[in-house]
């Protein structure tokens, strides 16, 4: 323990090495006068007569004191160390000493006060901003070249950019976080800084409301960016596009919100088994690459909850329904699919039909088949209003047509689209859908009740007024807009399949006999039918779809509407039973004939044509013509 201490004096200021404290004092006094008397009483004695004679004679003096230091800091000359340029001041991997924290530190003072203060208007700041403005308007140009145009493009714009933007912001806090002080003591914090980012999340929100193209796109730019944020790292850069490429290519036609997850874990293994390769390159230690693997993988983690988060509010802001959103409605115990169960379980189970013809039809030409079914579903859940006006839902012969005017039928039949759009948007259904129920008729006649009243016309002009209880018929012209559709026409692939599927499905209840000719004719019939109508002329779809779709339909139709066998009875139990016992005729048509007791006879399952006016939207009951549509 070395001490210098300064005493002033009258005479001016001198060293005194042996100054002592008080303490110090006395047990020096005790030990002379020890050594000097001749026993241990005379020893105590005369220590207690000099004791008091030892007061403190030195004061210290604070100021003194620090304006000494301050001239001994002065004349200590401060060791500096030049850094020239390009020289690097800490290398990856290696011990940070005390030394090389203080070259850190002063390297970020000196690029603090060269950008400035302010934490936008400064170069570096604009440079990466308009680096990022770039790249961001090249995945903007990509997606004008690549993908459909009208709203659905300018909607994908958006998406991507502002999935873009999103995951730069988050790169930016966390880069913030590690250099606001707030984890200095923690070396582990700054070891594995650069893999807390989550570098999968943009792409795999690209890749789910607008495509694998786009989010490839978004893993390029995000990795580029997070390079020029990283000095130009190029480890790092190709780490953070392997990592987002391989969670965009996963995450495609993602139907489960559990494989959201799945893809970014397995695009954080990706960044892992990268951060172990450029480690084994660079020499790192063990630990060190150990600590930053787990770390890869606990944010790959962390972003698959963050993407589920953020999708259902992306989906509604933008109106983007995922393939996620279509399979949960799916179920039927959604609301309005069991209503429809129990309130028109004949609309029901036309949509089930629908559904399945369409479905087929969408794979065939590419087409979503998930939306497809989704769509035909819901599509006449306007006919919940008032199900015993169509003809399906209505039993015991009860027709309440046969008392309306046709006019009044056909606005009731046209009104079930109205009120099918009021009822998705009542249980909140995606606009997808909404479009399906408004397009599934587009601006077709209701042939029979406009044929109806043209015939009434036509009999009460040359017969007179109808007779008492037979609705009037107004004698003016039929107005044919009176009997169409408000539409509008389909405007989308998945929209003219559900167009075409429900008048097909419906027509085919018509068929007395079904075979391939006429199903095929069938189909033919109201295919061309829609085409010289000017159904189509707002749709995408070409020729060789139409051809497709018209082959799967064919198909689907000949297996829905087959034949079945009809099984023998058990002659053994139906010989004890009085009223199940054959008639004279059949017992010797069976004893002339033993082979027709055996032979398995063959039940057409068309229905028959109904006696009464028909009632519902579709051609087979619309009109004696199996094309026409109502």
């Amino acid at each position: 323990d070395l001490r210098v201490i300064q005493i002033q004096t009258s005479n001016g200021p001198e060293r005194e090495p042996e100054a002592l404290s008080k303490e110090a004092a006395l047990i020096r006094l005790r030990v002379a006068i020890t050594s000097i008397a001749p026993d241990t009483a005379t020893a105590r004695a005369l220590f207690g007569i000099f004791r008091g004679g030892i007061v403190p004679n030195l004061l210290y003096s604070e100021s003194a004191t620090e304006a000494a230091i301050a001239r001994a800091i002065g004349r200590i000359q401060t060791p500096s160390i030049r850094v020239r340029a390009g020289e690097t001041i800490l290398e990856a991997g290696s011990v940070v000493t005390e030394s090389s924290f203080e070259r850190v530190q002063a390297y970020r003072e000196v690029a603090a006060e060269q950008v400035g203060t302010s934490l936008v208007l400064n170069s570096l700041t604009l440079e990466r901003v308009l680096m990022a403005l770039i790249l961001i308007g090249s995945i903007s140009l990509y997606i004008v070249m690549a993908t459909l145009p009208g709203p659905r493009r300018a909607r994908s714009i958006s998406i991507s950019v502002l999935a873009i933007i999103l995951n730069l912001l988050l790169m930016r806090a966390v880069f913030e976080i590690g250099d606001s002080g707030l984890f200095e003591q923690s070396g582990f914090f700054f070891r594995v800084l650069p893999f807390l980012v989550p570098i999968a999340l943009g792409p795999i929100l690209v890749a789910v409301l607008v495509g694998s193209g786009p989010a490839i796109m978004s893993a390029f730019i995000v990795s580029v960016l997070f390079g020029v944020m990283q000095d130009g790292s190029m480890a790092l850069t190709l780490s953070a596009f392997l990592s987002g490429l391989v969670a965009a290519l996963l995450s495609r036609n993602v139907r489960q919100r559990s494989r959201l997850v799945r893809s970014s874990i397995i695009a954080g293994v990706v960044a892992a088994l990268c951060a172990l390769a450029f480690g084994l390159i660079h020499g790192l230690g063990a630990a060190l690459v150990a600590q930053q693997m787990l770390v890869c993988v606990m944010v790959g983690v962390l972003t698959g909850i963050l993407v589920i988060g953020l999708l259902p509010i992306l989906e509604n802001l933008f109106n983007v329904t995922t393939e996620i959103t279509l399979l949960e409605l799916t179920d039927f115990n959604h609301p309005l699919l069991r209503r429809m169960q129990i309130e028109a379980p004949g609309s029901y189970h036309h949509s089930l039909m629908v559904a399945n013809l369409s479905e087929n039809a969408a794979a065939a030409i590419g087409a979503s088949p998930l939306l497809c079914r989704v769509c035909s579903f819901f599509h006449d859940i306007g006919k919940l209003v008032k199900p015993e006006y169509f003809i399906e839902n209505q039993r015991g012969g009860v027709n309440p047509h046969l008392v309306r005017n046709p006019s009044m039928s056909a606005l009731v039949i046209k009104a079930h689209v109205k009120e099918g759009v009021d009822l998705a948007r009542k249980y909140k259904l995606p606009r997808i859908i909404t479009d399906v129920i408004r397009q599934h008729h587009g601006t077709t006649l209701i042939q029979y009740f406009f044929h109806e009243a043209r015939r009434r016309q036509q009999q009460e002009g040359n017969l007179g007024p109808a007779p008492e209880g037979v609705p009037q018929i107004d004698l003016k012209s039929v107005d044919e807009s009176t009997y169409r559709y408000d539409g509008p026409k389909p405007r989308f692939k998945e929209s003219a399949i559900i167009f075409f599927a429900d008048s097909v499905e419906a027509a085919s209840r018509s068929l007395k006999k079904v075979t391939t000719t006429s199903v095929e004719e069938l189909i033919d019939g109201i295919v061309q039918e829609r085409i010289e109508d000017g159904q189509l002329d707002e749709c995408p779809l070409t020729f060789q779809e139409l051809k497709a779709i018209r082959a799967s339909f064919v198909f689907t139709l000949l297996n829905m509407l087959h034949s079945r066998v009809e099984y023998p009875k058990d002659k053994g139990k139906d010989a004890g039973k009085a009223k199940s016992e054959p008639s004279p005729e059949a017992q010797s048509k069976e004893s002339a004939d033993p082979k027709s007791a055996e032979e398995p006879k063959f039940l057409d399952v068309a229905p028959s044509k109904p006696s009464e006016p028909p009632s519902r939207e579709n051609p087979a009951d619309a009109s004696p013509s199996k094309s026409s549509n109502q």
